[in-house]
């Protein structure tokens, strides 16, 4: 694959994918390059990255799909979780963890002498909700002591 050309236009402070208006209208970076190149696309049509790297506008990388192709593309590329229990990714595995399954452990131990939840999204360095649903298994529900050992 060529290598991936970044918008290197307009941003605000979250969007990483770039922006730019056409007609008026605004869009994104990768999406406006499409329009530009190709014309039109319907409002349900979306332009997907082959790459995952959401700044790039290299034409090569992208191609049109609906909202269902870029799930199930995200799912291929285990960018996804899917529902409780269903995960691919589960644990440390996911893209967006911070906590390891050795700090949740730790957690649950030190929760069980007393620590309160705030005092452990300190030490851990996470919000404590992220903290209180980890010792409490709504999150790595399905890590136990015995799967640590494995």
């Amino acid at each position: 694959m060529t290598d991936c050309i970044e918008y290197s236009g307009e941003h605000n402070g979250t969007n990483i994918y770039g922006g730019r208006r056409i007609n008026g209208t605004p869009m994104r970076a990768s999406r406006a390059a499409w329009v530009e190149t190709y014309g039109q696309l319907a409002p349900h049509e979306h332009v997907l990255h082959r790459c995952d790297n959401p700044p790039c506008v290299n034409l090569d990388h992208l191609f049109v799909g609906s909202h269902r192709d870029n799930m199930a593309d995200a799912a291929d590329k285990g960018r996804l979780t899917g529902g409780r229990g269903t995960s691919r990714n589960k644990g440390e595995t996911n893209w967006r963890a911070v906590l390891t399954a050795g700090h949740v452990l730790e957690a649950r131990r030190l929760h069980g002498t007393g620590q309160t939840y705030v005092q452990l999204a300190e030490t851990f360095g996470v919000h404590k909700s992220t903290i209180r649903n980890a010792v409490l298994g709504i999150r790595w529900g399905w890590l136990t002591e015995e799967l640590r050992e494995l």
